[in-house]
């Protein structure tokens, strides 16, 4: 063989018709995509006092 063996952990040369695929290792985060803060409208549920009324 004259060219060199496949080493784990090496990535073989992007295909330039392929999409790209972002690296979350790599990338930084898109700001469009920064989850909410717990708390807000549509952010998971905190502890706190809760508007439902209670069963009778």
């Amino acid at each position: 063989m004259t060219t060199a063996p496949f080493e784990p952990g090496s990535e073989p040369f992007p295909d330039p018709d392929a999409p790209a695929i972002p690296d979350p290792t790599t990338d930084p985060p898109d700001p469009d995509v920064i989850p909410p803060e717990p708390g807000a409208p549509g952010g998971p549920a905190t502890p706190g006092p809760q508007t439902q009324p209670e069963p009778v």
